[in-house]
């Protein structure tokens, strides 16, 4: 069964876990990052 968002090669990054790493990047903590993509601190980690 195919998970939903995942690219093919599991090397690789989902745009979202991209959007997370750039924002990671620039400093922001795992809660700013939560809540500026609206989503939960433990989807951040």
């Amino acid at each position: 069964m195919k998970r939903r968002g995942r690219p093919p090669h599991p090397d690789l990054l989902t745009p979202r876990e991209w959007e997370v790493l750039n924002l990671l990047r620039q400093g922001l903590s795992n809660g700013d990052i939560a809540s500026q993509l609206a989503i939960s601190y433990d989807g951040v980690k």
